[in-house]
């Protein structure tokens, strides 16, 4: 099953310790692909450098951004050049176009959700503060 990570997914993460790989696991019954897009990976270089940006946000983008270079997750990217999109705009095409495929997106943010189910697929999400459930 492949997994889309989107970067507020994958800060909360990190700021709140979670190993969502080794959770992930104990939720689906198949081997899992975790898709990284590039542009993800552009975010978090933006914020570990943005200044204004709060402390502990800086530091959780660096730490996904170690994460992610440590373990074999699959780097994609969503556009063939560069443009203003959206990365949730890009995330949601990218699914749209793989819908037979039944992605997970993996997010915390409520909008970005609704838009993922109303393609009717599902959302790998933050429960209880430490575990992860799918929405």
């Amino acid at each position: 099953m492949k997994i889309v990570i989107d970067t507020s997914f994958i800060v909360a993460c990190m700021k709140k310790k979670i190993d969502f790989l080794e959770k992930a696991e104990e939720l689906f019954d198949e081997g899992l692909d975790w898709l990284v897009p590039l542009e993800v990976m552009q975010e978090l270089e933006k914020l570990s450098q943005q200044k204004g940006e709060k402390t502990e946000n800086k530091q959780a983008s660096l730490t996904a951004i170690d994460f992610i270079k440590s373990q074999d997750l699959s780097m994609i990217p969503l556009q063939a050049e560069p443009s203003p999109a959206h990365v949730d705009d890009l995330i949601v095409s990218y699914v749209n176009e793989h819908s037979n495929e039944k992605p997970v997106v993996a997010t915390i943010d409520k909008e970005f959700k609704q838009r993922v189910h109303e393609l009717g697929l599902k959302t790998l999400v933050i429960k209880d503060m430490k575990s992860l459930g799918i929405d």
